[in-house]
């Protein structure tokens, strides 16, 4: 039986990331990083 547990979209077509602690727009990188740091000093 076959059953993924994601889905994959192509990176052209992700606008955002959205987390519960805000949304993470591109650079990921940076961005992902801003939002773990502002949770770390919550």
């Amino acid at each position: 039986m076959y059953n993924p547990a994601f889905d994959v979209t192509q990176a052209d077509l992700v606008a955002g990331i959205v987390t519960e602690f805000g949304v993470a727009r591109a650079p990921y990188g940076e961005s992902l990083a801003a939002i773990f740091d502002r949770k770390a000093h919550r």
